[in-house]
């Protein structure tokens, strides 16, 4: 067996779509863009993300379009024809783990505790102290969802 992983870092495109499978599992698909720049060249790398169950509802409830997340998953390639007829390649990543970084999104349905969504995402970490802050290297504070 084998398998590949990625961890991605990035704006999200936009806003995420849900669906539900015939079992009633939940299914949340977004893009993601990866931007870097060599000298005077920046090139744009797009990876479509889909997150299942738990991690679904959150993406559903706290990403948007222009979030900046981590994505830790299992990435594939696609191949496909265009509406041209030009090959084209897709990056598509399963996600495993959900960090959301950089100020805490605003509006009424972004505004739940870091504790309230560990809680949801069930990664054992919701009766952890919401005063202690979680920061990344850059001082931008981060949630994280397993």
């Amino acid at each position: 067996m084998s398998y590949c992983r990625i961890i991605i870092a990035g704006n999200v495109g936009r806003d995420p779509e849900t669906r539900f499978t015939a079992g009633g599992k939940q299914v949340t698909n977004f893009s993601v863009a990866v931007s870097e720049k060599r000298g005077q060249d920046e090139s744009t790398t797009w990876f479509r993300c889909t997150a299942f169950e738990k991690t679904a509802k959150v993406v559903e409830d706290y990403v948007k379009k222009g979030s900046s997340v981590l994505v830790d998953g299992r990435i594939a390639s696609r191949k496909f024809t265009d509406k041209e007829g030009m090959e084209r390649e897709s990056w598509e990543v399963t996600v495993d783990r959900l960090q959301l970084m950089g100020s805490k999104p605003e509006g009424s349905q972004h505004t739940a505790s870091r504790a309230a969504m560990n809680a949801q995402a069930s990664d054992g970490f919701s009766g952890m102290d919401d005063d202690i802050p979680f920061f990344d290297t850059l001082g931008r504070v981060m949630w994280s969802v397993v």
